[in-house]
């Protein structure tokens, strides 16, 4: 029986085939069967399951595919080591994990299937895509908004098509199953994620005023600075605004970096001047005596809140496409029982501009 899962991969012809669904909808079921009939059709193929984590992938993706081959009777050959299924006219699924950097980084391959794509992160993603030839299919739980929706959902609409799916598409789901997914309707998150299949939304989320875009200087312009070393990333980031709009781009998010490495990378950037956090007036120093404009920002009981509030009193921030760890931050910062969570360096950098 043909899903509607399947029925989507096996009609659509674009490069991004994205696999929205509620629990049990039958996604990641459905995908390996496509991979199975196009391995089987197709001499020579190509194609790789990517997990987040080897428990992830033995217990997941790699057993429900040896279910299939064994329930169709698909004749194979199997290297245990490297978990490969190889078919006897010279195509292969190899399985790995998204933390596995050498095959990560590895050969082209012509098909890759990213099971739970929201547990991967944007920069492994843009590994497997680089050396992905034909076909990029990814599926997810909605529970939150992820990097697909601001980096892959923004290319052009021509080459990605979404399916969405709940456990009514799924026509072998006991009644048990079915009657243990629709008791948790009275769970108002739970029922929009796991039951409609809908994006849910992040409980505590702190900036809901986030946007993509790309970096343009719209009034007073200025660089925010972060310091780290060891513990900690030093973070630098350019921040344009104006009353309405605040406009930022990361330039630097790295470990390790002495003061005057820090002046050095700064140098192409003379034209602004540097706002950086007070609490090492000797990195200031440093900064000013290689003719860079720094200063402390300025620092008031509650500056974190006070510049979270700040920031949120804007209609929109605009977080340039290429700064990943920028958007990570902005997107994950929760405040919850009374806290902040979640990494906020970049963050900082930027209110440093506003304080």
């Amino acid at each position: 029986m043909i899903n509607k899962n399947l029925a989507f991969l096996l009609k659509q012809k674009t490069r991004y085939k994205i696999l929205q669904g509620g629990t049990r909808s039958g996604k990641t079921y459905s995908a390996l069967i496509y991979l199975l009939l196009k391995s089987l059709s197709t001499s020579k193929l190509k194609s790789s399951v990517i997990s987040c984590t080897v428990p992830h992938l033995k217990r997941g993706a790699y057993r429900d595919f040896k279910e299939i081959l064994q329930i169709y009777e698909v004749p194979y050959k199997e290297n245990k080591t490297d978990r490969i299924i190889n078919f006897i006219n010279g195509s292969y699924i190899e399985f790995f994990s998204a933390d596995n950097e050498g095959k990560l980084r590895g050969l082209q391959r012509d098909i890759a299937f990213i099971n739970e794509a929201n547990l991967i992160d944007y920069e492994k993603f843009t590994q497997i895509d680089i050396r992905t030839k034909n076909e990029v299919i990814l599926d997810f739980n909605p529970t939150q908004k992820f990097w697909l929706h601001d980096f892959v959902l923004n290319i052009d609409k021509n080459r990605y098509s979404v399916c969405i799916t709940t456990y009514k598409d799924n026509p072998y789901l006991s009644k048990e199953q079915i009657a243990a997914i629709e008791d948790r309707k009275h769970d108002k998150n739970f029922w929009r994620v796991y039951g409609e299949g809908l994006l849910g939304f992040v409980r505590g989320q702190v900036f809901t005023n986030i946007q993509i875009g790309d970096f343009i200087e719209v009034g007073e312009t200025y660089i925010g600075l972060d310091w780290g070393f060891s513990e900690s990333e030093t973070a630098i980031a350019l921040v344009s605004y104006n009353d309405k709009f605040l406009y930022c781009k990361e330039l630097l998010y790295s470990k390790g970096l002495t003061y005057n490495e820090i002046a050095e990378f700064l140098q192409k950037n003379k034209d602004y001047n540097v706002f950086c956090d007070s609490a090492e007036p000797r990195g200031i120093y440093v900064l000013r005596k290689n003719n860079i404009n720094a200063f402390p920002c300025r620092k008031f009981n509650n500056s974190f809140q006070q510049g979270v509030k700040l920031l949120q009193n804007f209609f929109a921030i605009i977080i340039d496409r290429e700064s990943r760890n920028l958007y990570n931050e902005f997107s994950n910062l929760v405040y919850i029982d009374g806290r902040y969570k979640g990494r906020h360096h970049l963050i900082d950098a930027v209110r440093y501009t506003l304080l």
